[in-house]
C-alpha cells in the first residue's frame, strides 16, 4: 500500500505543526494495522511533507522521496533521505514550475491512497494535487481543517 501525502508548506500551516503531525500519525498508524505493508511517498518539501516523512521513520515505515529535481540538500531532507528506502529525482534539473507539477502527479499515479492537508484556499500546489488526486478517483483522507470550505 503507498501512501501519498500533500499538504502546504510551512508559512501556510499557521502554526498547526503539532496537530497536523498528529493526524498523520495516526492516519499511517490505521492503515498500518489494515495493511500488512505501506509506505508514504513524500514530495520532500518544507513543512506537510517533512512533517509526514518524518512521522513515518518514527513508527517504522518506509518512506520514499520523491524530488522534483536534483539538488543541495538541508539538513532534516539528508536525515529523511538516509532512513528512506527510496530516493526519486523527477528531473535532473529546475525548469520551470513544471517541474513541481510533474512531482506532485507523479506523486498521486504512483500512491494507493493520498492524505491531504489542505486548507481549502483554491491555489498553490497542495490544491493543484488534490483536484489531480480527485481526478484520477484515488482515495483520500482530508485532514480536518477548521473553516475550510471542501
Amino acid at each position: 500500500m503507498k501512501v501519498g501525502i500533500t499538504g502546504h508548506r510551512t508559512p501556510r500551516i499557521r502554526g498547526k505543526e503539532k496537530d497536523i503531525e498528529c493526524w498523520i500519525s495516526g492516519q499511517l498508524k490505521n492503515l498500518k494495522a489494515c495493511y500488512k505493508d505501506i509506505t508514504l511517498i513524500t514530495g520532500m518539501a518544507d513543512g506537510v511533507d517533512q512533517i509526514a516523512a518524518l512521522a513515518a521513520i518514527k513508527l517504522g515505515i518506509g518512506v520514499e522521496c520523491y524530488f522534483p529535481y536534483k539538488y543541495k540538500l538541508h539538513s532534516n531532507q539528508q536525515y529523511i533521505v538516509d532512513n528512506a528506502i527510496e530516493v526519486k529525482y523527477i528531473a535532473e534539473n529546475y525548469f520551470g514550475k513544471g517541474t513541481y507539477i510533474n512531482r506532485d502527479r507523479k506523486l498521486v499515479e504512483d500512491s494507493d491512497v493520498m492524505l491531504v492537508v489542505w486548507d481549502g484556499i483554491a491555489t498553490g500546489g497542495t490544491y493543484y494535487t488534490y483536484k489531480y488526486s480527485k481526478t484520477l478517483e484515488k482515495n483520500m483522507f482530508l485532514y480536518p481543517w477548521r473553516g475550510a470550505v471542501l
